[in-house]
């Protein structure tokens, strides 16, 4: 994410905050008009999006094993049906 996109989505995120009461609408009209992005945040934003990356491998990873267990289930019911 970039300053641009990031101001963009602070422009957007402000655009819906209308009900906020007054005295925390300056609050955080004063925060989002700040410039530069703390370095915490970005770290923060780092981290999530490896996390994100790996949760997107592991449902990848299950979604294979799901189908395995499937054709498995399937080749044992058959192989039953057979049988009998």
């Amino acid at each position: 994410m970039n300053k641009e996109q990031f101001q963009q989505l602070i422009d957007e995120i402000m655009e819906t905050m209308g009900d906020v009461p007054g005295s925390h609408m300056d609050l955080l009209s004063r925060m989002a008009n700040q410039r530069g992005v703390p370095a915490s945040f970005v770290s923060s934003i780092k981290s999530l999006e490896g996390s994100l990356g790996a949760v997107r491998i592991i449902l990848q990873y299950l979604m294979f094993e799901l189908e395995a267990t499937r054709r498995e289930r399937d080749n044992f019911r058959m192989a039953l049906e057979d049988q009998q």
